[in-house]
This record gives C-alpha cells, structure tokens and sequence, in this order.
C-alpha cells in the first residue's frame, strides 16, 4: 500500500546531532511543520524505531507537528505510527492525541523500565473518515508540564481495506419451497461512495449448480467459485440459491458460500 506521508520516519531534514528545539510554525524537519509551541527534533539522544531520528513531542512544553496530504471524501484511511516515550524525566506515563479530518484519539504510553537504548517502541493504529480533498493529520502532546514528552517515529497513513462480512439466511430450505437461500456480503470501511468489484468466494458443498440449484445476484459464478460486485453507496451485495425441485428421493444437499482470505 502507498504511504501518503512523506518522510514518515523524520530522516530528512536539519541535522538533529544529538537534539535540537523547534519552535512553532518550523520547518525544518521536511514535509511536516510545529503547529503548537515547541518539539525535540532527536538524533543520536536515544535509539530511533526507524533510521536514526525521530521526536519528542514536548520541547520546553507540549507541541504538536502535522503534514497535510490529499484524500478521497468518504474514504477511511489508515494511520499508523510507532509510540514510545523520553525515558529521561517524569511523568512515567506519556500521553498524546492523533488527529484528523475533525476525529481524534489519544494514546498513552508508559516508560517504566525503559532508557535510551531501549525505547520499548509500540506500533499504533487508528482510522479516519476524510471529510475534505485535503486532511491534515496532526499529533499532539497531551503530557503536560514537562519537557518529557511521548516520543513518535515511522508514520504512515494508506487508505483503508473494506472489510467484508458474509452471512446466509435462512439457514436452510426446502427444495420446494417458496423461500431460497440469501447470502448477503456487508462490507464496511473502504469508501463506500465508490463502487467495489470483484470481491471473491469459493463454492463448496454437496449441491450441483444448475443441476440442483440456480443462483442470483452473483457478477461470476462457477461450480467452485464466484464474484460479488458492490454497487456505489451500497454496502451490501447478495446472492440468491434457488433449489431447483424434482421427483427424485434424495438426502439433504448443502450450497456453502465461503469468503476468500484478502
């Protein structure tokens, strides 16, 4: 997946040496600016999570530092980042917000037992609905009253995978009988105001298709596998199994509809 940020790990940019204070409104780390009084810009201070710098949120106090990128309206994105905190000073437990497309959350962080040369980095995730063409995605100190800050490395944000879900009701009909069997596909996350195809499942079960059964609503449909399509704004996608009814004496015959893995 393609990371919308740039310079995500802080490589590029003015020299750190072993830290350096930005003030707000700095530049100096490319693509990103401090948006709230001051950060560490840190180099050799303490063991990075990626390449050899990264930051500390609190400078003299609690900063923030954003980058702004282009987004799809509706579309759910994907922010991840690694967490630790400046081991050196009090409080133990660190505390920051990410936030973006007017949504936020806070993450804590707790630097007991570790120091410079093990910063217990922890990967973090949160997800975002884009509002505008253009979101900026901020992270902001909330460890107040000190210059001991959570400290953040290798951001990245890529648009979010929908996930789908698969359900069959009702569980079982007669081969006669008025009602079939719906499988309903539900997807969520993604951007649902764009359309979404070929989402793939397998065919199992002890039922021929077209000798014992038809179906409805699938774009393929094979003997062992098939595809559903999601129209835009549409979360759903089914398809129907119709049994098909002879006179022959026969045991109980199954049509099983599985998602594929991804």
């Amino acid at each position: 997946m393609v990371n919308l940020i740039t310079n995500g790990s802080f490589e590029i940019g003015q020299d750190p040496g072993v830290n350096i204070n930005l003030g707000f409104n700095s530049t100096a780390i490319n693509n990103w600016v401090v948006t709230d009084d001051n950060i560490d810009y840190v180099g050799s201070d303490w063991q990075a999570s990626d390449g050899n710098r990264s930051l500390d949120l609190d400078g003299f106090e609690p900063g923030a530092i954003a980058q702004s990128f282009n987004t799809i309206i509706g579309q759910n994105y994907l922010v991840t980042f690694d967490l630790a905190g400046n081991p050196v000073g009090d409080p133990n437990i660190k505390t920051m917000r990410v936030e973006a497309g007017g949504q936020s959350a806070a993450f804590i962080f707790d630097t007991t037992g570790k120091n410079r040369g093990i910063m217990g980095w922890d990967r973090r995730s949160w997800e975002f609905t884009a509002t505008a063409t253009q979101t900026t995605l901020q992270f902001r100190s909330l460890t107040n009253g000190t210059a001991f800050g959570p400290a953040l490395d290798n951001v990245r944000v890529e648009a979010a995978l929908p996930t789908i879900n698969l359900r069959v009701t009702p569980v079982s009909v007669t081969e006669d009988g008025a009602t079939n069997l719906v499988y309903t596909f539900t997807r969520t996350g993604g951007n649902l105001t764009t359309p979404l195809d070929n989402v793939n499942f397998t065919i199992g079960g002890t039922a021929g298709f077209n000798s014992d059964y038809i179906q409805r609503g699938a774009a393929s449909y094979t003997a062992t596998t098939g595809t559903v399509n999601f129209a835009a704004n549409s979360a759903t996608a089914t398809v129907t199994i119709d049994p098909t009814a002879d006179t022959l004496v026969e045991p109980n015959e199954t049509a099983i509809l599985t998602l594929n893995n991804g």
